[in-house]
């Protein structure tokens, strides 16, 4: 067995992942422990922060959860370590066997969450990711002679993005998703 030990001292099996074993507190740890960009950021900048400004875009009540949890699979992949024109390289040389490990994640962690895992590839969900990620680029990153081709034809977010400590994402990332576990319970 292929497997990573979870934050909570649990076995996680790589090959076989299990809505079980998906914990919502130490997706909330661990996506505020991860820097974007690998850290090539001006600041500490957590995916936490950034899954939480993406749920924002997104309007659906529907989609409001999927959007938060869109990069909770980096906790259980590891590929929240690998950049993306590096992961791009990545799917062109192991594109198949990258993107089933991805969705059989994503299908764990939506089957505990109890959403169909098919919502993580909803474009309005992948828009609000880029106009996020545009919006990175444009507030938390140095000046680059070199152009972004995945802003091409995306506004980036009009609001400016101040990096949350990492405690501070946590708690916000956490708040908001036990808001919208208890939305749809109700």
């Amino acid at each position: 067995m292929f497997w990573i030990q979870t934050l909570e001292g649990f076995p996680f099996d790589l090959e076989n992942p299990e809505a079980g074993k998906i914990s919502p507190g130490a997706i909330s740890t661990g996506l505020s422990r991860l820097c974007r960009y690998l850290g090539h950021c001006l600041s500490f900048y957590s995916v936490a922060q950034h899954s939480i400004l993406v749920e924002s875009l997104v309007d659906d009540p529907e989609l409001k959860l999927p959007a938060l949890l869109h990069d909770a699979n980096e906790l259980y992949t590891g590929f929240g370590d690998v950049s993306g024109p590096a992961k791009q390289l990545l799917k062109h040389h192991f594109g198949s066997w990258l993107k089933n490990h991805e969705q059989n994640v994503n299908r764990a962690i939506a089957a505990r969450f109890g959403f169909d895992p098919k919502l993580f590839d909803d474009t309005r969900i992948k828009l609000a990711d880029r106009q996020v990620g545009c919006a990175e680029h444009r507030d938390l990153m140095a000046p680059c002679s070199m152009h972004w081709s995945q802003e091409d034809g995306i506004e980036p977010m009009k609001a400016r993005i101040n990096p949350l400590p990492m405690k501070t994402a946590e708690i916000v990332f956490w708040q908001r998703l036990a808001d919208l576990i208890s939305e749809r319970n109700t």
